[in-house]
């Protein structure tokens, strides 16, 4: 008899499983041909959260997944979340520059926290403010670090939401294109139109290498392989034109588009 906390877990894949395939548009009876199933056991595996291993990893591979992505979905979507301060969320919107500061000690939380030995004068004004809205905190080792764990909780109507919408992509493309050129990074950006169907089939094509990519990347992070080294890849995908360049330079065209209407992911 199957343990309820692994129960548990089953009930949590599936439902993420099932999240999966309603973001992708992919309905039960197609999951059924892909699985060679009837449409009825496929609905009653969800309906019962009751399925073997082997099964869940079919399914998983059915839409291009493999039980790893699965369980670090879950486990993303498992996170929790907290609401900033009012105060804080409106001194963000006005200090773009310390919100950015604000992810850096974030990003340094499970490394100990951010040296404030290491902070430039402007840094430590801006801890000093965190610290009085009481969502950062400094250690007795010197290290800067959040009060809250998770995601930061943004309503649709947030005013932080909106500055980082407006502001998120130009700064990327920035901070890539320009400021980091001389860290070695290889940064392509191509702009051209694209009718329905062929952006249709490029996306299927663009999925395909991704998932090519996380299967390398697994194999190459199991023991006795060579070091590995981090390596990202990024593709923006936009029903409009936001001009041409090259040479590491971002257009006017380009900040003006970004500033309309970017992506913040």
């Amino acid at each position: 008899m199957a343990s309820s906390s692994s129960t548990d877990e089953t009930a949590k894949l599936l439902q993420t499983l099932k999240g999966v395939l309603r973001e992708r548009k992919v309905p039960y009876h197609r999951l059924a041909d892909e699985l060679k199933m009837s449409e009825a056991n496929i609905k009653r595996i969800f309906s019962q959260n009751s399925l073997s291993v082997s099964t869940l990893v079919r399914m998983c591979g059915a839409i291009g997944l493999t039980l790893q992505d699965l369980v670090a979905i879950s486990a993303r979507n498992s996170e929790s979340s907290y609401a900033l301060p009012a105060e804080a969320e409106s001194y963000f919107v006005l200090n773009f520059e310390a919100f950015l500061f604000f992810r850096r000690i974030g990003f340094q939380q499970n490394k100990g926290g951010l040296r404030v030995s290491a902070l430039t004068a402007q840094e430590s004004k801006w801890l000093r403010r965190l610290q009085d809205f009481s969502i950062v905190k400094v250690d007795r080792t010197g290290r800067a670090t959040h009060l809250n764990r998770g995601a930061i909780d943004l309503s649709a109507s947030s005013p932080l939401r909106r500055e980082l919408e407006r502001r998120w992509a130009p700064w990327m493309l920035r901070t890539a294109l320009i400021d980091r050129e001389k860290a070695g990074h290889d940064v392509r950006i191509f702009s051209t139109g694209l009718s329905i169907e062929n952006r249709a089939a490029l996306l299927r094509e663009v999925e395909d290498l991704l998932n090519r990519y996380r299967q390398i990347g697994w194999l190459d992070q199991q023991p006795g392989r060579p070091t590995t080294e981090d390596v990202g890849l990024c593709f923006a995908m936009a029903p409009f034109r936001v001009g041409d360049f090259a040479d590491g330079q971002v257009p006017s065209t380009m900040l003006a588009a970004g500033n309309r209407s970017p992506s913040p992911e």
